[in-house]
């Protein structure tokens, strides 16, 4: 019981840490594309 729960938790991690990174990522491209426009 205790594995699984602490398996669910690190995906969990993991799961936020990749959409941290989306965003990351996005918030990037949106600044670059932002910049781009208006220059």
């Amino acid at each position: 019981m205790i594995c699984f729960l602490c398996a669910s938790i690190n995906r969990i991690v993991h799961m936020i840490d990749f959409f941290d990174h989306l965003l990351q990522t996005c918030k990037y491209y949106i600044v670059k594309i932002i910049d781009f426009l208006f220059n």
